[in-house]
């Protein structure tokens, strides 16, 4: 049996001595414990009468990199593993560069959030943009965490000929504004980001906002209720090339 093991770290408290501790522990039950994500609290807006929580701050999202990568390395030379990784969200948070997509090695984290953005950025280096496109006018939905990130993606798309794409950030009500990844945004959210601005031909939503396998927010919202409220067709992409696919024509539907 093999474990892909989280913790969730709150600053101040399971942090700094006791998150090199934790990471030592978990390393003794190598290779049952197979991965280590390391990712931030998460803080929604129902925490009345909770026990007090803060946000990491940059130079404390820098620490935790830091010392994640460097115990990170001395597992690979002892296991032949890195065996812990910092979540995408500590470097957004930090502002650090990503590493290449192979230090995540199989990505066995990844629906942890721990590797996702270099896999994103791969996938846009190694898409071939046409110099033409469809002539759609297209609003494309992201959370605030990855706003930056796809901003600097759609550059390489200015000198496609054709396509007009509009890029929308959309902040999380359902769970509260420090709820910032694009997979925890509701229909909800996206319904009242979007409704009464002019939405184009189409608007492509976040793939990881849906349950796996089924077209259905966090909220219970389906995306044929979505498409419908904003009377506009409503697609789901997740890569870089899914996007590039549609501004070619591909797949695109009736």
């Amino acid at each position: 049996i093999q474990m892909h093991t989280q913790i969730v770290l709150c600053p101040g408290i399971n942090d700094g001595e006791r998150l090199l501790k934790t990471l030592d522990d978990l390393s003794g039950l190598f290779p049952a414990v197979a991965s280590i994500a390391v990712v931030p609290v998460g803080l929604t807006s129902f925490r009345n009468k909770l026990f007090s929580l803060r946000p990491f701050t940059r130079s404390e999202a820098r620490a935790v990199i830091e010392c994640v990568t460097r115990i990170g390395s001395r597992f690979k030379r002892q296991l032949g593993t890195h065996l812990v990784f910092a979540s995408d969200e500590f470097f957004i948070k930090a502002g650090e560069p990503f590493p290449q997509l192979s230090f995540y090695e199989e990505l066995p984290q990844r629906e942890n959030g721990v590797g996702m953005v270099s896999e994103f950025l791969r996938d846009v280096s190694r898409t071939r943009i046409p110099k033409k496109a469809a002539p759609m006018k297209l609003t494309l939905v992201t959370g605030v965490s990855f706003g930056r990130i796809l901003k600097r993606a759609l550059e390489r798309l200015r000198t496609v000929e054709g396509p007009t794409i509009r890029l929308v950030i959309a902040q999380n009500g359902f769970f509260g504004p420090s709820v910032t990844v694009a997979g925890l945004l509701t229909g909800q959210d996206i319904l009242r980001t979007l409704k009464g601005k002019r939405l184009g031909d189409l608007v492509l939503i976040p793939s990881s906002a849906l349950k796996e396998d089924e077209d259905l927010f966090l909220d219970n919202m389906r995306l044929a209720q979505l498409e419908q409220a904003l009377s506009v067709k409503v697609r789901k992409a997740e890569t870089f090339s899914e996007l590039v696919n549609i501004l070619r024509g591909e797949g695109r539907r009736s």
